[in-house]
């Protein structure tokens, strides 16, 4: 996973599975450098759009759009990745 805002999302959801906008709210919270309504507009349209995609077609995630609940799958791609430290994560 080269993308840092996924790395997060995965460290993240590593502890639990969480609704779209909890996750949005804590990879905010972990990577904002800009002010806080900003960063969340950024984050939110950037998950949505690309890394929720992304981390679906890589069948790291299951994300149920009607129910907005995200969880980390468990299979052998997703068991690497949890035992990599985040900065070592790459695909």
């Amino acid at each position: 996973m080269a993308d840092s805002s996924r790395r997060t999302a995965i460290a993240v959801l590593d502890q639990e599975a969480i609704s779209f906008e909890d996750l949005v709210r804590e990879v905010t919270e972990l990577e904002a450098t800009e002010p806080a309504a900003d960063a969340i507009e950024r984050t939110e349209l950037s998950f949505r759009h690309v890394h929720l995609p992304m981390l679906e077609d890589a069948e790291v995630i299951r994300y149920g759009p009607e129910t907005e609940r995200i969880e980390l799958l468990e299979n052998e791609r997703t068991n690497r990745l949890r035992t990599l430290p985040p900065e070592s994560l790459r695909s």
